[in-house]
């Protein structure tokens, strides 16, 4: 089996040392022994490990808590079964590397699509909203239109009323 140093660990998953350390000792019940070893022992990595180290900072990327992580790595007793990890290229120094470590561009890709349907389903929502009070304004123009009718056929009454009234007074008054 083969055994990583922590450098390189960190270089795979495209992480800090120091994210590595805190990793570790955060999640120490779900490394092996040789990722966690007594003061004074060397730390090294099984590929198990490194894969670990990758979900948690994939998940951890992508807004995960420390708590939901430690809860879903209970759940499923470790690193779930789905969760796919391509080590980051090991690169020499002269050769040019990404400027996002691989694990954390993937993190920020799913956060990205996540929060893009989230804004999507708002615009619709949105649109769905606009178009309910639409038809609510187009509903009332409608009963406003019929209302402006009667109110004109009661004032036609009223007129027609009071011009009777008052023919009939002129009338009254001449001999």
């Amino acid at each position: 089996m083969e055994l990583y140093q922590p450098k390189q660990v960190a270089k795979m998953v495209g992480i800090s040392p120091a994210s590595l350390r805190n990793y570790t000792a955060r999640y120490r019940r779900f490394y092996s022994s040789q990722a966690t070893p007594p003061p004074g022992q060397p730390r090294l990595f099984t590929p198990a490990d490194v894969r670990l180290t990758a979900y948690i900072a994939q998940a951890t990327g992508a807004g995960s808590t420390h708590d939901e992580i430690a809860a879903h790595l209970e759940q499923a007793q470790g690193v779930p079964a789905d969760f796919e990890f391509t080590p980051a290229p090991t690169v020499a120094p002269d050769d040019t590397a990404a400027l996002v470590p691989n694990a954390q561009a993937q993190a920020l890709l799913q956060l990205m699509a996540r929060q893009l349907e989230q804004a999507q389903a708002r615009e619709q929502a949105a649109r769905d909203r606009e178009r309910e009070l639409l038809e609510q304004l187009a509903q009332a123009q409608r009963e406003l239109g019929q209302l402006e009718g009667e109110l004109k056929a009661v004032k036609a009454q009223r007129r027609s009323w009071l011009d009777r009234l008052f023919d009939r007074l002129q009338g009254q008054k001449r001999p």
